[in-house]
This record gives structure tokens, C-alpha cells and sequence, in this order.
């Protein structure tokens, strides 16, 4: 099991603009082989800085979901909405 986490710095004006993106692709991202789980966080300080968890079968499938046309034009839309860059890490469920 892959746990993947992406840090996300949001430009204030655009937080609602970004929730939309990620409401409208969680049901695709959902139906992704291999996805388990993808919800949205946010800073309990700091509304701009939200981000992504998510959990996978593998690397593989979060691989394979990466490398869709889905996935390339939704990040694509998304950075737009950015003011630094995205950090992401991936875990391996170790319990």
C-alpha cells in the first residue's frame, strides 16, 4: 500500500477555484485501478496551504494513474492555481 501526499501552496484568491478542480476529479481519480482513497486537506492555520492524500494499491497503479491524460490535464489546470511549488512524497504502509 502506497500512501501519497502532496503539499500544495495555493494563491488565496484561488482556494475556492482549487476545490472545484478537486471536487469535479475525485470521482475519476476514485475510479483510477488501484486508488483506494483521495481526499482533499487543509492547513489548520493557514487556508492556502492544503493538499492531497491519497492511498494506493502500489507505485505501479499511482504510476499508471499519473501517466493518464485525465490526470495530466487536471495537474495542469491545477498549477495554474499554485504560488510555489508542489512537494510530494509517497509512503509505504509499513503496519
Amino acid at each position: 500500500m502506497i500512501i501519497r501526499l502532496v503539499q500544495l501552496d495555493i494563491i488565496p484568491s484561488k482556494i475556492d477555484d482549487f476545490v472545484q478542480i478537486f471536487e469535479h476529479a475525485k470521482p475519476s481519480i476514485l475510479k483510477s485501478a488501484g486508488c483506494y482513497e483521495v481526499r482533499l486537506i487543509q492547513d489548520a492555520d493557514d487556508p492556502s496551504k492544503m493538499g492531497t492524500l491519497s492511498r494506493w494499491e502500489s507505485i505501479d497503479s499511482l504510476n499508471a494513474y499519473r501517466d493518464t491524460d485525465f490526470f495530466k490535464e487536471t495537474w495542469a489546470a491545477s498549477k495554474r492555481l499554485f504560488q510555489g511549488r508542489a512537494v510530494a512524497t509517497s509512503y509505504t504502509l509499513v503496519e
